[in-house]
């Protein structure tokens, strides 16, 4: 029997740091940009507004993070399974937050953040 063997301390470090790159990205986006664009195109009711962007985007992560490993798992093309997805996933989630600076109106900046998580 050839069982492999994954070192648990490599493991709990690349999941670490994966995560904490993770979160750097996101975070501020949603912190920074969301809300200095909705203090821009909303003025009187920007929490309301983030209420909004914020709840969807939630919503949408939540459904599409398993859509989206079934799919992958699913995948077989020369570029492997998973290379594939985090390749156009990191493309299309970027197409996203840029296109949150060009939202003149709250449900694009919606759109946008729901495609950014969705990605």
């Amino acid at each position: 029997m050839n069982t492999a063997v994954t070192p648990f301390k490599r493991l709990l470090t690349a999941l670490t740091i994966s995560n904490l790159g993770f979160y750097i990205a996101i975070v501020p986006p949603m912190v920074l940009l969301i809300t200095l664009k909705l203090q821009a195109i909303a003025p009187q009711n920007v929490a309301s507004a983030m209420a909004s962007v914020l709840s969807i985007g939630a919503f949408v992560a939540m459904v599409m993070n398993p859509v989206a490993g079934a799919i992958s798992d699913r995948t077989r093309l020369k570029f492997g399974r998973r290379r594939t997805w985090i390749l156009i996933g990191s493309i299309l989630g970027g197409a996203s937050i840029l296109g949150i600076g060009f939202s003149n109106e709250v449900w694009q900046v919606v759109l946008s953040w729901s495609c950014a998580q969705g990605f």
